[in-house]
């Protein structure tokens, strides 16, 4: 049987285990997303937190989310073009797209262009 994925608090942490732990969810998903949190911290639990009840909402059928704590790999926020955090980018389908910071439900559809 496979393994739940975590949630809330222990989804932040695994994300900020050495070697980029992530959340994925449904890996074969054409709904592709990155969460860049730094550390451990309230706003990045809630980040995690909101990200993944919308995406399960939006998509039933399934996601993939990867969620990476900057502490732990500063230097994916250079690949990534991330510049703040909390950060979630929209991998696939094209266009990429970004949010930046404050992650309410509204702004996350309209920056992500989500159905």
């Amino acid at each position: 049987m496979p393994e739940k994925p975590k949630r809330g608090r222990r989804a932040a942490k695994a994300a900020a285990q050495p070697g980029g732990a992530s959340l994925c969810l449904h890996q074969n998903s054409k709904y592709a997303f990155r969460l860049f949190i730094s550390g451990t911290t309230v706003r990045s639990v809630k980040a995690v937190n909101q990200v993944k009840k919308l995406l399960d909402q939006l998509f039933p059928a399934g996601y993939s989310l990867e969620v990476i704590d900057l502490f732990q790999q500063p230097h994916l926020a250079g690949e990534g073009g991330v510049i703040a955090a909390p950060t979630l980018i929209k991998l696939s389908p094209p266009p990429i797209a970004k949010c930046i910071g404050e992650l309410t439900n509204a702004e996350i559809l309209k920056r992500l262009q989500l159905p």
